[in-house]
C-alpha cells in the first residue's frame, strides 16, 4: 500500500487568497491542516509545521520512527487528506510496518475530525477506493 487518503466534508470559513485576475494564489484548508497537525502532536506524534503545497493545497510531514508520513490536504468543500509514507530502509514498500503506520495515522486524523462538529462523512480509502 502506497498511500491511504481521509475524505471528508468541511464546514470552515474560506480562507483561499485569490488575486484581482481571480487566481488561485493561496489555496483554501490551511485552518483545517493545522488542526490536524495539532492533534497529532496532542496524540504524541511529531509534526512538521505546515507549509502550503504549489498552488493547491497544504503539506505536512508526521515523524515515525523510522519512517516520514508526508501528508497533503487539498480541496474545497470536499476535502482529502493524502497520506504517503517514504520508503527507506528500515520501511521499503510492502513492509507490514509501514501498512501499519499509514493506517494508525489515518485512524487518529479520523478521530481528531470525528471530534469536531466542523468535519463530516469522514472515511479512509486505500487510493484504489478513492475517486480522487
Amino acid at each position: 500500500m502506497n498511500e491511504l487518503n481521509v475524505e471528508f466534508h468541511a464546514e470552515v470559513p474560506d480562507d483561499a487568497v485569490w488575486n484581482d485576475g481571480g487566481d488561485l494564489v493561496v489555496p483554501p484548508g490551511k485552518v483545517i491542516a493545522e488542526y490536524v497537525s495539532n492533534a497529532l502532536v496532542a496524540e504524541g506524534m511529531r509534526c512538521t509545521k505546515v507549509l502550503q503545497r504549489d498552488y493547491y493545497g497544504w503539506e505536512f510531514h508526521i515523524e515515525l520512527a523510522g519512517a516520514d508520513v508526508i501528508a497533503v490536504l487539498q480541496g474545497l468543500d470536499e476535502r482529502v487528506i493524502v497520506l504517503r509514507c517514504e520508503s527507506s530502509i528500515l520501511w521499503p514498500s510492502d513492509s507490514k510496518s509501514r501498512v501499519s503506520a499509514l493506517s494508525a495515522t489515518a485512524e487518529s486524523i479520523k478521530r481528531a475530525l470525528v471530534a469536531d462538529s466542523r468535519f463530516t462523512n469522514v472515511r479512509i480509502l486505500t487510493e484504489d477506493e478513492s475517486p480522487s
